[in-house]
């Protein structure tokens, strides 16, 4: 289970001692959707490796680039500040495809980026700063031809921050948009060294930082900015 390590202990005392404050004003709901660019040239290498030692492969694994997924929130905001806890799910699904014996075969892999952050943020009704503690969870499972189910090679669990501003727009009074552009930064390795081993990768994979740069559109409706610039 992700939650039996001390890490993931200090980031849930962190998110209860948050509650009392939030829980004295209205929650305000925020549902949206990311994309990001990844920087990590190791992984990148290790999948190009894959393609130059294995002569069955016609098309290799693509550099792990971009990825997206939801966004989901609860924040609170007393006038400048605002309080919330979120979770962000980003997904991306890579493979590598060829020809072995005289059979097609085919080689997925499917990676998954979680974080589940505590956030503070710093504004006015048009927009603000923003900082998460994140408790972050990678994993990348893989499937391939004759498998019909996908086995997990890596799943590794840390801290992390982003780093954002929100730009928001009223869409009505029931309804804001924002715009979040951020910086994703991991402050713990991540370990996907069963996942260098089933590449036959020649650089290690424990040491992974998977900082990425990206883009959010996020609905927020509840206790509203149009409401706050009236």
């Amino acid at each position: 289970m992700y939650l039996k390590n001390n890490t993931a202990k200090i980031f849930l005392l962190l998110a209860t001692l948050s509650l009392p404050q939030m829980m004295a004003a209205q929650f305000n709901l925020q549902v949206g959707y990311g994309l990001s660019y990844h920087l990590n040239e190791t992984y990148n290498r290790a999948l190009e490796d894959f393609g130059k030692q294995n002569s069955w492969v016609n098309t290799n694994f693509k550099p792990l680039t971009f990825s997206h997924g939801l966004y989901i929130g609860l924040r609170n905001r007393w006038d400048w500040y605002g309080l919330g806890v979120s979770w962000r799910a980003q997904f991306l699904r890579n493979d590598a495809q060829g020809v072995m014996g005289n059979e097609s075969y085919k080689k997925e892999y499917f990676h998954r980026f979680h974080d589940i952050s505590v956030f503070h943020e710093f504004g006015n009704p048009w927009m603000d700063f923003g900082l998460s503690l994140d408790y972050t969870i990678t994993s990348v499972s893989e499937r391939h031809t004759g498998l019909s189910s996908k086995q997990t090679l890596g799943n590794s669990t840390g801290i992390g921050s982003h780093i954002y501003f929100n730009f928001y727009l009223a869409a009505g009074s029931f309804l804001d948009i924002a715009l979040q552009p951020y910086l994703a930064w991991r402050w713990t390795s991540t370990n996907l060294n069963e996942v260098a081993k089933d590449l036959n990768s020649g650089d290690p994979l424990d040491k992974l930082k998977f900082h990425h740069l990206g883009l959010s559109l996020i609905f927020c409706n509840g206790n509203k900015r149009s409401q706050d610039i009236d």
